[in-house]
């Protein structure tokens, strides 16, 4: 099967191969947003040194002689200049002129143009007292859209910061969720409406992304099993090489797989589970079985089985299913816990921070 064959092979949920990049291009976005969200860090500071000394990130030019790191990080600009905005507080942070800080959904910029916005901040526009905005300098400065939409951008205290946050996400925290879904409705392929949808239960599991990324990754027919390698002309033979029994085929690996099989007997012993031909298949009706507590644990799974599978064949180490199901939720529990410690930890505000996965009440 050739590249551009895989290109156009289906889900029955309308996924299709090309759209690994868009789940790719979430992930660089990713990275950049930790440019803006959190400028301080080592490696935030390397790539401005380096790339976009003078300015910031979601204006910096793609530059002479790119590294193909940078580049690929490059390409995420154009999402992220679409969902990044600004939470005004002192303003000494946000360019008038470059910035995404007004309150419109379809155009957070501004439109008009002076010379004397170049060099400017937002604080220039306030008045210094009561930090309120300055309307006899806006309305001087400003055409009437953005006279309006100024004015009703409202401003913190003078206290805090200038935060960035994620449109897209009700929390403010960019995810490759919230990303990946916004390229699809760009595109017009995600369903809104439909939340039962296999692909919408998969993104309300609050499982490790790792292993989310996995079973993604086997939806969308991206898994490199021995049958999806023979048939890109890897020499390797089809036939799984643990049971030597079938091929290789995604499904084989994550169900049919004797290890596999064992695995889900073990875990689910009293489940009839669905026993077809496609992984999609199985995953929907596994995901409609299992209470939503379970759901996490069946993805964990997914990935500790995939992992247990490469060990044998690549790395000659022997995983017992026991040893596999541990493993898996010893990950989880460990993520799990992780997430609430960093919760915790952090206790911040609907807008501010990078990573939380919810609001605590300070």
């Amino acid at each position: 099967m050739s590249w551009a064959r895989l290109s156009r092979h289906k889900t029955s949920d309308g996924m299709s191969f090309r759209d690994f990049r868009d789940f790719n291009l979430a992930m660089l976005g990713k990275q950049g947003w930790r440019f803006l969200s959190n400028p301080g860090s080592l490696v935030a500071r390397l790539f401005k040194t380096r790339y976009f000394s003078n300015t910031n990130f979601l204006e910096v030019p793609l530059g002479n002689n790119p590294s193909f790191v940078w580049r690929s990080i490059w390409e995420a600009r154009s999402l992220l200049r679409a969902g990044a905005r600004w939470m005004v507080g002192a303003g000494t942070n946000i360019s008038i002129a470059n910035q995404p800080w007004l309150q419109d959904e379809e155009n957070p910029y501004i439109t008009s143009s002076s010379p004397s916005f170049e060099n400017n901040t937002v604080a220039s526009l306030m008045t210094l007292n009561d930090r309120s905005w300055d309307v006899e300098i806006i309305r001087d400065l400003f055409n009437v859209r953005d006279q309006q939409c100024i004015l009703r951008t409202p401003i913190r205290n003078s206290q805090s910061e200038d935060t960035i946050y994620w449109c897209k996400e009700s929390s403010g925290v960019f995810t490759v969720k919230s990303a990946y879904k916004f390229l699809q409705e760009q595109k017009g392929v995600w369903r809104r409406d439909d939340n039962n949808s296999l692909w919408a239960k998969l993104w309300r599991i609050k499982a490790p992304p790792k292993a989310l990324n996995l079973v993604w990754r086997a939806l969308s027919f991206c898994l490199p099993t021995m049958v999806m390698l023979s048939q890109k002309r890897v020499p390797v033979l089809p036939s799984c090489p643990v049971c030597n029994g079938e091929d290789e085929t995604i499904f084989h690996a994550m169900v049919g797989c004797p290890f596999a099989a064992q695995c889900w007997q073990s875990l689910f012993p009293d489940f009839q589970q669905h026993m077809g031909s496609e992984f999609e298949g199985w995953l929907d009706d596994m995901l409609g079985k299992v209470t939503s507590e379970k759901r996490p644990l069946v993805i964990t799974v997914c990935w500790a089985i995939w992992k247990a599978l490469n060990d044998k064949h690549w790395n000659h180490k022997q995983v017992s299913m026991n040893a596999a199901l541990v493993s898996a939720k010893n990950y989880l529990v460990q993520w799990q816990n992780s997430q609430a410690r960093s919760t915790q930890a952090r206790g911040y505000s609907k807008f501010v921070g990078d990573g939380a996965t919810s609001w605590v009440k300070p």
